[in-house]
């Protein structure tokens, strides 16, 4: 399967960053059914950025966003438990990260400020419990993507969720916990905006190098709701958590 999408964005303010119509990102999209016996037991997905995103100087670039493989693992507790491996590149499931793609929306969620990367380089358990709790695990570099170092000890994520059919639409809630090193996004006078992320979730400000002084340990905690009803769809998050010893939010 093959597909792609065009980011066409304006932006016009009064004072402050300004930028005219412009091409956020265009993408290229590929998946691959992976089968065995006749069932579809995964997908090898890749994803291709030619972004530009204008709040980053010299952003140009052709980047790889998400490029992971995706299996079923044959373990059979009961017929409504399912257990997925994912190795490569992917979102870190973290809050909303782990249940929806929000690269493309203007409003995104709360990586940028609170863990400074969305896709990461690891290993990664997913699936659901007894029909009803989905999980997520992963252990990833911490460094963001097209990183070629590898160091398993860097950043450790979970997720539990649980979806509720109601009367009123589908709710799903989830708790998220997360350790590790990661980029530092400390607002001061050299950098007085958040970090913002490009569409393919490279880490590209050049003072997030690999010096300690860039990186630091950080330990997060998130709940995150999804709410959905016929067309409309709502969700939020909250994220609190810690810098080495300082308290954040």
């Amino acid at each position: 399967h093959v597909g792609g999408a065009l980011d066409l964005r304006a932006r016009s303010s009064a004072s402050g960053r300004t930028r005219g119509i412009y091409l956020n990102s265009a993408e290229i999209d590929l998946q691959h059914a992976i089968s065995s016996g006749g069932r579809t037991r995964g997908n090898i997905v890749l994803q291709l950025f030619a972004e530009d995103p204008p709040d980053i100087h010299d952003g140009q670039d052709i980047q790889i966003g998400e490029a992971y493989v995706l299996y079923q693992l044959p373990i059979h507790w009961d017929s409504e438990t399912t257990t997925f491996l994912k190795v490569g590149q992917f979102q870190v499931p973290f809050g909303l990260l782990a249940v929806y793609d929000p690269h493309l929306q203007i409003i995104q969620p709360l990586y940028s400020d609170s863990l400074g990367v969305r896709t990461d380089f690891g290993v990664a358990l997913s699936g659901t419990l007894y029909g009803h709790l989905q999980y997520d695990a992963s252990l990833t570099t911490g460094s963001g993507p097209n990183h070629a170092d590898v160091d398993p000890n860097r950043l450790v994520t979970l997720r539990l969720g649980r979806t509720f059919d109601t009367r009123n639409g589908l709710v799903n809630f989830g708790g998220s916990l997360l350790s590790g090193r990661l980029p530092v996004t400390d607002l001061d006078a050299s950098d007085p905006f958040a970090v913002e992320l490009p569409p393919s979730g490279r880490v590209r400000a050049n003072r997030l190098d690999t010096s300690s002084e860039r990186y630091t340990p950080k330990t997060r905690i998130a709940i995150d709701a999804t709410y959905k009803y016929k067309s409309i769809m709502g969700r939020g998050e909250a994220v609190v958590g810690a810098d080495r010893d300082h308290r954040g939010q």
